[in-house]
């Protein structure tokens, strides 16, 4: 069990980065695997000219996973705002669970609704540790802005 014990030291960074890149790969993989980005009904999200290709897509959510847990790490690090500490994590399982709850990216509804949580929700939590790091409220708001370009991309009609 301790190894879920992360500490505000470069060890823990590292376990961080580490346990957070394996779980983007791993989820990745299975959107890989199961042919998520080829579904019938999501044909026309696929050709949106504003969207990058589909790995492009893949790397900018693992730089903003990684992002997200050296955000987490720095509110590690700075001990006395434990209040904070599931903010991020919460943001991060959203993220994460995204392609399965929005059934493989082809339900609109979910997928918009769902989008304007994570602007909401990174944004809230960008905002809540201003104070505390500029950097990782940067960091975080990130990931607001490449959802809002995702929501513009998919939803506009050509």
């Amino acid at each position: 069990m301790k190894f879920y014990k992360i500490q505000g030291n470069k060890k823990g960074l590292l376990k961080l980065i580490i346990s957070s890149a394996l779980i983007v790969l791993f989820v990745n993989s299975i959107i890989f695997i199961f042919n998520f980005r080829n579904s019938n009904s999501n044909l026309e999200l696929v050709r949106s000219p504003l969207l990058p290709a589909p790995y492009i897509i893949g790397t900018v959510w693992l730089f903003l996973i990684l992002c997200m847990s050296y955000s987490q790490w720095i509110l590690i690090k700075k001990n006395s705002y434990k209040n904070n500490l599931f903010l991020i994590p919460i943001l991060f399982i959203i993220c994460i669970l995204y392609p399965f709850y929005t059934q493989k990216f082809n339900n609109e509804s979910i997928s918009l609704v769902a989008n304007l949580v994570v602007i909401s929700y990174s944004s809230f939590i960008s905002g809540k540790i201003y104070q505390i790091s500029k950097t990782s409220s940067f960091l975080i708001f990130l990931t607001a802005v490449w959802v809002t370009f995702a929501t513009y991309a998919t939803n506009i009609k050509f």
